[in-house]
């Protein structure tokens, strides 16, 4: 049986962008795979754990759930 750790080492496709809207300035990422999946935060540099925070939570409540996991394209 897959488990989380077997997920969060595929090479799933992170898409980031600068949220330029003045109001509320810093970076979204999302996982392309993993339908509304995503992060944000302040500055870059905070990107790479919070995008893991949230992989782990997707696919921690996906296992749960029994929802099927996509895998990387």
């Amino acid at each position: 049986m897959k488990d989380i750790n077997y997920y969060l080492h595929l090479p799933y496709h992170i898409e980031i962008i600068q949220d330029t809207n003045p109001e509320n300035r810093g970076w979204v990422a999302s996982v392309l795979e993993l339908s509304g999946c995503l992060a944000q935060t302040d500055t870059l540099d905070e990107m790479q754990g919070a995008i893991n925070n949230a992989m782990s939570d997707w696919i921690e409540t996906a296992l749960e759930d029994g929802i099927e996991i996509p895998e990387p394209y």
